[in-house]
């Protein structure tokens, strides 16, 4: 080119005349290769218990010149460990075959904070793990990226099993089935075979179903299991119970598996709860005719019974009639066997029955005399001081026709 024609060029160039050359940005801006590595790999403890949980502290680092992105550490579960979400550190999470953490950006010549896996190992022997970090640039070293640490698993001996007796929540009555829980549990550190639980259950309560019950001079033996139990782990079974009369009862118990225990003082235990009474009060109403004739005395028996199982206390029976016969109903009489009744209103009486046994009666007899045809109906209700936990049986209706 002419020196002329160049210099008119150049001039051209900085007085901004002519467009410069533009170089791709991507170019201007290449990132530079990262050298990443594993630092240092760290098991704690180790030897380890099998069902324990081993740690491992796991250091990345990066000596550049780049800056590494998207920065991952992953690890290969071998068969039988799992990965256990840590509490302080929650940049890792797993698949069932993979552990994977998350670094995220890595400068150069930096080191990351310290990694925590934690992993349980159920099968005893040599357990490896090895641990590989990446980044989306390209590596200048690869043969540090990768570090192996090997944990020797024991598989314990020991298996501390403890009793489990649950609480008695809420009234518990006589008679009224209620659910208790009872088993073993399990701390480890060995899986615990055969574990069983034997309670001793006082006369007057047994087990409806959820234990094999024997009976013993004292009231029932139950057992719950044998069973197998992971540590930690435990089998809890829900019994169906029942009390027979009120009191307070105590169901006391041990447990014990194939292992030795090296805490045997959580083996037994015991647990007392209150049953309170019950008394089923019933009442029955039959006539002494139907149909019946107007003119004739009409005679109603009405019939408290107490089902127990326990004494019914402050019996009390109200009793209402009605009438469609013409001319209206005569009360003739109204007698108690026990007690007293009191004529409340023109159609009504209530009696005071006082205490009935459990399997005892009382009986009120009612005697009308119809003037005409139509039909005379009876409605009684029961009720007692005790829980009854049976109140279909309170009411009773029986009407009569009168032609």
């Amino acid at each position: 080119m002419p020196r002329l024609r160049r210099t008119a060029v150049l001039s051209a160039l900085l007085l901004g005349l002519v467009p410069g050359f533009v170089l791709p940005a991507g170019a201007a801006q290449a990132a530079g290769p990262v050298d990443l590595f594993i630092d240092t790999v760290d098991d704690r403890p180790d030897p380890v218990d099998a069902y324990a949980t081993v740690s491992y502290v796991v250091t990345v680092g990066n000596r550049g010149p780049g800056t590494a992105t998207a920065v991952t550490v992953t690890a290969q579960l071998p068969s039988g460990v799992s990965f256990q979400p840590s509490t302080v550190d929650d940049r890792c999470s797993a698949t069932l075959t993979t552990v994977t953490c998350d670094l995220s950006t890595l400068p150069a010549s930096a080191m990351t904070s310290p990694l925590i896996v934690d992993l349980t190992p159920t099968t005893a022997g040599p357990m490896s793990l090895t641990f590989t970090v990446s980044a989306a640039e390209r590596d200048t070293n690869p043969a540090d990226n990768s570090q192996t640490e090997t944990t020797s698993v024991v598989m314990p001996t020991e298996a501390d099993v403890a009793l489990y007796l649950g609480q008695v929540f809420g009234p518990v009555y006589a008679a009224e089935p209620f659910w208790f829980g009872a088993g073993v549990q399990n701390l480890g550190p060995a899986p615990a075979t055969g574990a069983t639980a034997v309670l001793r259950l006082p006369a007057g309560l047994s087990v409806v179903s959820g234990a094999s019950c024997v009976p013993d001079a004292a009231g029932s033996v139950c057992t719950v299991g044998p069973m197998d139990l992971p540590p930690p782990g435990g089998s809890i079974a829900p019994l169906y119970m029942l009390a027979s009369a009120p009191g307070t009862y105590t169901i006391s118990g041990s447990a014990s598996a194939d292992q030795p225990d090296p805490q045997p003082a959580n083996n037994t235990g015991s647990v007392t709860f209150t049953v309170a009474p019950a008394a089923d009060v019933a009442v029955a109403i039959a006539d002494s005719a139907d149909p019946t004739h107007p003119g004739q005395a009409l005679t109603d028996t009405v019939t408290v019974t107490n089902n127990g199982p326990s004494p019914a206390s402050d019996v009390r029976l109200t009793d209402d009639w009605s009438t469609t016969v013409a001319g209206g109903l005569a009360v003739l009489s109204i007698d108690a066997s026990q007690g007293q009744c009191t004529l409340t209103a023109p159609a009504s009486v209530d009696c005071g029955l006082g205490d009935l046994a459990s399997g005892a009666a009382a009986t009120v007899t009612l005697r009308f005399r119809p003037r005409g045809v139509g039909s005379v109906t009876n409605q009684a209700q029961v009720t007692a001081t005790e829980y009854d936990g049976n109140t279909a049986n309170n009411l009773a209706t029986e009407t009569t026709s009168v032609r």
